[in-house]
């Protein structure tokens, strides 16, 4: 009430946190799965920067038995405020700088996320991780479990190859399709109670601070 007579989602903030993707996310993990508890959820591209990885891996970070690997450049690796959390909360993760057939042998959910080349002041180093970074194809994607699920926020770049898109596990193109639930339903949570409260919803122009005109 101090900012706002009205209530506030966040929609993405820079490279923080990205809650409402999260929301499309974990239902997608849920449609696919059933579940989001017990899983191995391997995440590969910028943790760093990426917001819908961070706000993904709080959200992760409430259910029991879930595994996380992160598999990205090591300038890239996730921050220590998220690891802290997983310490915190006892949740497994490792990470890597190789989507190794070890690792997609073993993965229930592949959360690809493109290298955020706009948030790179460095561009040498920028040029380092695109190099290193290989492209998702049918051949690895073989590597995974039948059941398994690919996961993608979009848009993709070089991380993921068109031949994925006929793959049974791919389902970024589902997910992408939830977004409009998921936020119907962000929307509904927050703006119903506040209008029962108020009887009603409607502009007042003391809603916004007019200029000052000198």
């Amino acid at each position: 009430m101090a900012v706002s007579r009205v209530p506030l989602i966040n929609a993405g903030n820079g490279p923080d946190e990205h809650p409402t993707q999260t929301l499309v996310d974990l239902l997608a993990i849920y449609r696919a799965h059933g579940r989001i508890d017990n899983l191995d959820i391997t995440i590969r591209g910028d943790p760093k920067y990426g917001r819908a990885v961070r706000s993904l891996v709080i959200a992760l970070a409430l259910y029991p038995k879930v595994r996380i690997n992160f598999v990205s450049h090591p300038a890239v690796r996730i921050g220590e405020d998220i690891t802290n959390l997983l310490e915190k909360r006892g949740i497994y993760y490792e990470e890597t700088t190789e989507l190794s057939k070890e690792i997609l042998n073993r993965t229930d959910v592949l959360y690809l996320t493109r290298i955020q080349e706009e948030r790179y002041e460095d561009k040498v180093l920028l040029g380092e991780i695109l190099k290193g970074l290989t492209t998702l194809d049918l051949k690895q994607v073989s590597q995974l479990p039948p059941n398994s699920t690919i996961l993608h926020p979009l848009p993709r770049n070089i991380d993921l190859a068109l031949e994925v898109d006929g793959d049974a596990r791919a389902r970024y193109f589902e997910q992408s399709e939830h977004a409009v639930a998921a936020r119907m339903a962000a929307l509904k949570e927050a703006i119903e109670p506040w209008t029962i409260r108020n009887r009603w919803l409607r502009f007042e122009p003391s809603m916004i601070s007019a200029p000052v005109l000198s």
